[in-house]
């Protein structure tokens, strides 16, 4: 005589606890961090070149910039460039191309952790850019084909204190042109500059000098950036300038 009871509560039961494995049964926390945000790079190191293709002989002088965009002061280190970074080229299979003796000797001299007769700290605040002093040109330390296809990064490693940093920056296209070598002759002198507002390069955190642009720029204002005298950043127009004794835009 008590089986109706039992039947009840069995059916009170069934639909007060979720069944085992359902998607109503609660569920654990994730501990794998799959469902966490990425963590953002404290420091970045910006990489770009004025333009995707230059002519065999050309001067291939990327900027670089490093960018502090975590909470804290971050020192680098101002040493004779190839003993904390390296340069990397690579082709569209992969392969670095050979390296020049010039280019071997920065490889050799790479030694992030080792002792060093210039070194000069450079203390970056949080949300502030520093860009490189040194010009480093890739075509005097890869021998680089003509008709290829190329990607350039930059590394920086420093094992010093008080902020040891390893930072790789992404990949920068370039292609070397078929054909003679270029001409080595400066661009002219000219006074007739049009403004670049001041406000578009500094979105970024970074300037721009010496006829050299970040490819984070847009596209537009890709064009032959040149530093005044003033301070200013400044785009000259492109019936004053012929050739960039760099690798530069042509306008």
């Amino acid at each position: 005589m008590h089986r109706p009871l039992v039947c009840l509560a069995i059916a009170v039961a069934f639909y007060a606890f979720p069944a085992f494995g359902s998607d109503d049964a609660p569920k654990a926390a994730d501990s794998s961090g799959t469902d966490a945000k990425p963590k953002k790079a404290e420091c970045l190191l910006l990489v770009g070149l004025p333009k995707t293709t230059c002519k065999r002989g050309e001067k291939i002088i990327p900027e670089i910039v490093y960018k502090n965009q975590g909470g804290r002061d971050l020192t680098i280190w101002d040493s004779s460039f190839c003993l904390n970074h390296k340069i990397i080229v690579k082709d569209e299979a992969g392969n670095s191309p050979p390296l020049t003796a010039k280019g071997m000797g920065c490889r050799n001299a790479f030694a992030p952790a080792g002792g060093r007769d210039r070194n000069r700290p450079i203390v970056i605040a949080p949300g502030k850019s520093h860009r490189a002093t040194a010009e480093v040109d890739v075509a005097i330390h890869y021998q680089l084909e003509s008709g290829k296809q190329y990607a350039l990064e930059v590394v920086y490693d420093d094992r010093q204190e008080p902020t040891p940093l390893t930072l790789t920056s992404k990949a920068v296209e370039f292609k070397v042109e078929r054909g003679a070598i270029a001409s080595r002759r400066a661009a002219p002198n000219t006074n007739h500059h049009d403004a670049v507002a001041t406000t578009d390069l500094m979105k970024m955190g970074v300037g721009a000098s010496r006829g050299h642009a970040l490819a984070e720029l847009p596209s537009e204002q890709k064009s032959w950036i040149s530093w005044s005298t003033a301070g200013r950043p400044t785009l000259r127009t492109s019936s004053h300038v012929t050739r960039a004794r760099s690798c530069s835009k042509e306008t």
